[in-house]
């Protein structure tokens, strides 16, 4: 921990940078639903409106080729909660790809709609409102295009399938999607590429540098998993069911005791995939890492190691334009873990651009931000041990604690019309935290901005409001998701009427809640009236109903 600490002395020494700059504002008034992206309540394509598919959660999105690919996690096929299932001869999967035509391509079916902006989108969801029946809020979204494969005479939803190219011969079992990228790169060297939350890292299958072997640790079956699989949950050997895999790798500097580090998976897609009905396999090596973990993933243009921070412009942080260039890189984020103690700290990170390789064996070697320089150079590492918590609290003494307790999955991007890096996190959980501090009574998103990856991020402000599950809806004025026309169940909201959201029938949760929210850069819109600033599209998962919602949010300039 003292190298840690001296890291961050010397990013909060270095000189020039201000904790107190105006940043943007979020209009609440201005953040709403716009419609069930992908989920029971959605609209699917006309011609997959029988593919076995019921809900869904996550939704990373990225652009590739004029296609907004999305990786969705656990499915279910229908009102059961049942997931879907691979074709015969297929290791077990339950997550789908989807897709979301971005421009007229040879990927999309010429009968599909396109949306290349928010503008599109506004238009799609006004010409298409709920019908006799419907909810309130239950208007057609873009229509999402999922890969299929016929089997028994039906269509159904094809799982992702992951094949692990230096860890088995074979399938992994039960991967957990995380976010993905488009290289941008063209001819043989473009592709598609998607990360995978694995097991628990065992010492056998070699630690990072500087990570210790805890002997004491062993791992868990779960699902479908097992400890010869590699397991997924670490718990301590002699507790009951745990699997002795010769100790797991730990990070000797996080904040957290006894922090395993996990085996993701990143890798290219095989074969990029043209059409709704090709095969979604991805290829991928092993990244074993602590600090990255539920990660949140983007790529730039130009990017330089060797540029101070009081050179403005000088690093383009917009999409990669797909020609040859060494300064086209990945930039990543991530958590030390999920915790309700506050040291949740968000680390940054960045690799070079792959290029698609058919057997997964790209170049992939992540850099690991230390802390700027008195200059105002950002300074890296290999070892991942060496990383410095990013500043996320500037009131009083500058830390990187976490105020919010319920933090959950990370989206960031960078929003050209506002000149800043975006960060949305937050939401809820499934049970209700009691009060007390940095527990959120009205469980929202948050948002931060920055006008460098690495920060110093701003403080938080709350970007959607789900409202207090405690209390019972009323069925007056709709100022709560869980009360009628809100986008959340509540098992007091059909008292008051029939615009609630429907309730799961296979779980017994009281409420539902917000968690997975990702960023839709292509459709963002700046925006003059009634002041300037920008429209953000975005999506977020609902526990209860199982579905994944598409919003949008007004941000205004400072």
């Amino acid at each position: 921990m003292l190298r840690t600490a001296g890291v961050v002395l010397g990013l909060l020494l270095a000189p020039g940078l201000c904790w107190a700059q105006a940043q943007p504002t979020v209009d609440l008034t201005r953040s709403v639903a716009l419609a069930p992206l992908a989920g029971q309540m959605s609209t699917p394509a006309w011609y997959q409106n029988d593919i076995g598919f019921w809900g869904t959660d996550m939704g990373f999105l990225f652009e590739h080729q004029g296609v907004l690919w999305i990786l969705f996690g656990d499915t279910a096929k229908d009102a059961s909660g049942a997931h879907i299932e691979a074709p015969v001869g297929q290791a077990p999967a339950d997550d789908a790809l989807g897709a979301i035509c971005l421009e007229p391509s040879v990927q999309c079916p010429a009968f599909v709609p396109w949306f290349s902006s928010g503008a599109d989108v506004d238009a799609y969801v006004a010409a298409n409102p709920p019908g006799p029946g419907e909810l309130s809020w239950q208007r057609e979204g873009p229509p999402v295009l999922f890969h299929t494969y016929e089997e028994g005479g039906d269509t159904k939803v094809l799982p992702i399938q992951v094949i692990n190219r230096n860890v088995t011969p074979r399938a992994m079992i039960v991967p957990i999607p995380g976010p993905g990228f488009s290289n941008y790169k063209l001819g043989s060297e473009a592709g598609a590429f998607a990360t995978f939350n694995g097991p628990a890292a065992r010492c056998d299958w070699g630690c990072p540098d500087g990570f210790d072997c805890d002997p004491a640790l062993g791992v868990e079956d779960h699902g479908f998993l097992s400890a010869d699989d590699g397991g997924y949950v670490q718990c301590i050997l002699g507790a009951p069911g745990c699997h002795d895999v010769g100790g797991l790798c730990t990070d000797p500097s996080s904040p957290f005791p006894g922090a395993v580090a996990r085996r993701f998976e990143i890798g290219n897609a095989d074969i990029p995939p043209v059409g709704p009905a090709t095969p979604s396999r991805f290829i991928t090596q092993s990244w074993v890492t602590h600090k990255i973990s539920n990660p949140a993933m983007t790529t730039v243009d130009d990017f330089s190691r060797f540029r101070s921070i009081y050179w403005p412009g000088a690093n383009d942080y917009g999409p990669p334009d797909g020609l040859p260039s060494s300064r086209q890189k990945v930039f990543m984020w991530g958590r030390g873990g999920v915790s309700f103690d506050g040291k949740a700290w968000t680390y940054f990170a960045y690799a070079d651009m792959p290029s698609y390789s058919p057997d997964g064996d790209f170049e992939w070697e992540p850099q690991y931000y230390t802390g700027t320089s008195p200059g105002g150079f950002p300074q890296f590492s290999p070892r991942e041990v060496d990383a410095a918590p990013l500043i996320m609290n500037t009131i009083g003494p500058p830390s990187p604690d976490e105020p919010w307790l319920a933090v959950n999955m990370i989206s960031v991007r960078y929003i050209e019309a506002l000149g800043k890096w975006v960060m949305l996190y937050g939401g809820g959980t499934q049970e209700a935290l009691p009060p007390g501090p940095g527990v959120d009574p009205q469980n929202a998103v948050k948002v931060r901005f920055a006008d460098h990856p690495w920060g110093p991020w701003s403080e938080p402000q709350q970007f959607f409001v789900s409202g207090d599950p405690t209390v019972p809806p009323s069925g007056s004025v709709p100022d709560t998701q869980f009360g009628q026309g809100g986008v959340l169940a509540h098992k007091d909201c059909t008292m008051f009427g029939d615009d609630c959201a429907p309730r799961e029938s296979w779980w017994s949760l009281d409420f539902g809640f917000l968690y997975g929210v990702n960023i839709i850069q292509q459709w963002t819109m700046p925006r003059l009236f009634p002041e300037p600033g920008v429209d953000l599209y975005w999506t977020a998962s609902t526990f209860d109903p199982y579905q994944v919602v598409l919003f949008r949010t007004r941000v205004n300039l400072p």
